[in-house]
């Protein structure tokens, strides 16, 4: 099978017909009645949107070809696997919203990576294990692990400099927000008055960690976003064109062959 637009994808079963040890001036196959697919029975899972056949020589012996492609249904897939996922999509990069003190941003971003992995895990146990092709919906999923595991380093390592130089002042001043020029009065501090503190200039790192959520916050949405629409745009995409591409009426049900032998 090929599972690289999975959901939405299409696959193509061919049904040979041919008798063994007979030649074509022994016996002649053929399928003249056509297809007649007025006993199928519709499948839940799959939609017959072409069948055809094909009759031809092989090793001096006759060939019938009965090609069916199957359009898989993707209402289940799209409710209890693509909806649950951008959910959780835009839930990762809600971690970048949550307070540095509140204690409770590595378990929530923890929580998230875990959950991509139980998706991960039961995506590729409902897919045949096919190497040829990937899809690109496990593929993306595998894009938004990764920023799940970025985002979890960056929870330990902002957490680890918030407790080692958290109140420190930041040298790092490209996030910082510019603040209009005022006229004010400001306090004169002794200079051997080390407990003095400059309220008016102070830029700590917890300002700057504070300032660099709201900047990542914003590009991964943007990403996520950009992401989301570029890899739905080439599935949803594919199905349109295997349907503008289809030069064969959908059928409406089992076909039915007969063989004419003559003597020799």
């Amino acid at each position: 099978m090929n599972i690289q637009y999975f959901p939405f994808d299409e696959q193509t079963c061919i049904i040979t017909y041919y008798v063994a040890d007979e030649t074509i001036s022994t016996l002649e196959l053929d399928h003249y009645l056509g297809l007649d697919m007025s006993e199928y029975t519709e499948n839940p899972s799959w939609i017959v949107v072409a069948a055809t056949r094909k009759r031809y020589v092989k090793n001096s012996n006759w060939h019938v070809d009965i090609k069916f492609k199957f359009l898989r249904r993707a209402n289940f897939a799209t409710f209890t696997l693509v909806t649950p996922l951008m959910a959780l999509a835009f839930l990762n990069v809600c971690v970048f919203l949550v307070p540095i003190n509140s204690g409770e941003k590595g378990t929530y971003s923890i929580t998230i990576f875990l959950s991509y992995g139980i998706f991960l895990t039961v995506i590729s146990g409902s897919l045949p294990p096919n190497s040829l092709q990937i899809s690109y919906f496990i593929l993306f999923i595998s894009i938004l692990l990764c920023f799940s595991v970025i985002s979890v380093f960056y929870t330990v390592l902002q957490s680890k400099i918030m407790a080692a130089v958290g109140k420190k002042k930041c040298p790092i001043t490209c996030l910082r927000r510019r603040q209009r020029r005022l006229n004010k009065v400001s306090p004169i501090y002794n200079s051997f008055d080390h407990n003095a503190v400059d309220f008016g200039n102070s830029y700590t790192w917890e300002d700057f960690l504070g300032h660099l959520d709201s900047f990542l916050f914003v590009l991964f949405m943007f990403s996520a976003l950009f992401l989301t629409s570029v890899v739905f745009a080439v599935l949803t995409r594919h199905v349109a064109s295997n349907d503008l591409d289809s030069d064969v009426d959908p059928p409406t049900a089992t076909s039915t062959a007969s063989i004419r032998l003559t003597t020799s």
